[in-house]
């Protein structure tokens, strides 16, 4: 207790000391009228006092309290807070850095293979073409459709992912508003490095948007290019190995336009010798489909004109389109006013045709029936168009001739009485006969007029 009131006093003496010295270098007296009083203690005295005086004193060896806290820390063991990150210490505790390597990686591991593998399927969707190798179209009802389809799907080599089940919902890109006409179901798939085939099993589903339809097989009658036709995927799910990715599937689908299915030939022609449900003939019809789309349409009833002349009707019972070049039995009744009461006009508008050899007819669509129900939607489709059709005249002759001949069958047998029996009924119409005896006097008399000056 002597020892610490001692240091007490040593520093107290010290402190005044100290002060004095600041005083002596500072204090100027003032006198009353103005002068420096500055001969009571001169300032070199002064200083070599103080100076004397802390010179006999002791420096304090106790810290103050304000520096305590700012020596350098230690460990228990005598090593500085650095040293844990020294190669000795993870050489010493290898084995819990090794466990938090592992731990940090199993959580990190799958959140950036989940956000790659997205990433990796969205891009191989994006860069699908879904390529139609065929599919088909039929039509079942007024509202329900039967639909199949076979495409590919194309990922990198070495890479293998399963396709989950999910809808395929169709649908035309220029609508104002998403409305699938048609929603299709697509199965599991497998697939591995390369072009992977598919298909879309027949299925009937029910036309959901009526207009979009219509709007895009419009397109598809009327267009010589290609036609697209938007596909979206619904609850897709990629899987690979055991990470899945629900990408996005939003693609175009094209197919060839058919363009009205060009010109259509007349193959052969032959009388129905008696009539057929009030058919008097039959013709074989090339048709050839551009597309790799079949199309299934039913009934389809035409009426036949050339030019503005109304010629008859047409009757194509379960009309099938597949793709390229098909043959199409057709059923023809002509009416046989028509034809003579407009022989003239008739022969104007074939005139060019028939110095090329040919006769050309146009078929428009009046009714499209399955079962004796009308079609709307497939009406809507086909009548604002018309098919055109052409047979050469030598043909036309030889398969009338034949006709005559054969009785109606084509290749048929030889049947002496047919073509008299033809030939009496003809000269035996004497209005038919007259109606082209007075077209002739009145065409005639239009070409005298015509040559006169």
């Amino acid at each position: 207790m002597a020892s610490v009131e001692r240091r007490s006093d040593t520093d107290a003496d010290l402190g005044s000391q100290l002060l004095a010295v600041r005083d002596g270098e500072s204090c100027f007296r003032t006198t009353a009228d103005g002068n420096d009083d500055s001969s009571t203690l001169p300032p070199a005295e002064t200083n070599s006092q103080t100076a004397r005086a802390i010179g006999n004193r002791e420096t304090p060896h106790h810290v103050p309290p304000s520096l305590e806290g700012r020596t350098e820390k230690k460990n228990l063991d005598g090593r500085d807070s650095l040293s844990i990150f020294r190669p000795r210490h993870i050489k010493e505790n290898w084995n819990w850095y090794l466990f938090g390597a592992i731990v940090f990686v199993c959580i990190a591991l799958p959140i950036t293979l989940t956000i790659g593998i997205d990433s990796v399927v969205q891009l191989i969707v994006n860069q699908q073409t879904l390529p139609v190798d065929k599919a088909t179209v039929r039509i079942t009802g007024p509202q329900t459709v039967q639909i199949s389809m076979q495409s590919a799907f194309k990922i990198p080599s070495r890479f293998s992912a399963s396709l989950s089940r999910f809808t395929l919902q169709l649908y035309e890109r220029s609508s104002p508003s998403f409305s699938p006409f048609v929603s299709l179901d697509v199965p599991d798939v497998d697939l591995t490095g390369g072009w992977n085939n598919f298909s879309v099993p027949e299925q009937q589903q029910k036309i959901t948007d009526e207009d979009a339809l219509v709007t895009w097989f419009d397109k598809l009658f009327g267009s010589s290019d290609d036609v697209s036709l938007s596909a979206r995927g619904v609850n897709v799910e990629i899987s690979v190995g055991a990470l899945h990715s629900k990408p996005r599937l939003d693609k175009s689908i094209t197919f060839r336009g058919l363009d009205n299915l060009g010109i259509l030939a007349i193959e052969r022609l032959w009388l129905l010798m008696p009539s057929e449900d009030g058919y008097t003939a039959r013709a074989d019809v090339q048709v050839h489909n551009p597309s790799p789309l079949t199309l299934d349409f039913g009934d389809v009833y035409f009426s036949i004109s050339s030019g503005n002349v109304t010629l008859g009707r047409l009757r194509a019972r379960a009309v099938h389109l597949p793709p390229k070049d098909s043959i199409s039995t057709v059923d023809l009744a002509f009416d046989p006013k028509a034809l003579v009461g407009n022989i003239g006009q008739i022969l104007m508008d074939q005139a060019g045709f028939l110095g090329q050899g040919i006769v050309r007819l146009k078929f428009w669509p009046t009714d499209v029936l399955i079962d004796g129900q009308h079609i709307l939607f497939a009406e809507r489709i086909l009548k604002p168009r018309f098919l055109s059709a052409q047979i050469s005249v030598t043909s036309l002759a030889s398969n009338l001739l034949t006709s005559f001949i054969t009785k109606g069958q084509p290749g048929g047998s030889m049947d002496g009485t047919a073509f008299v029996n033809a030939i009496s009924t003809v000269f035996k119409n004497q209005t038919l006969l007259d109606k082209i005896a007075n077209n002739w006097k009145r065409d005639g008399e239009r070409s005298k007029h015509k040559s006169r000056p």
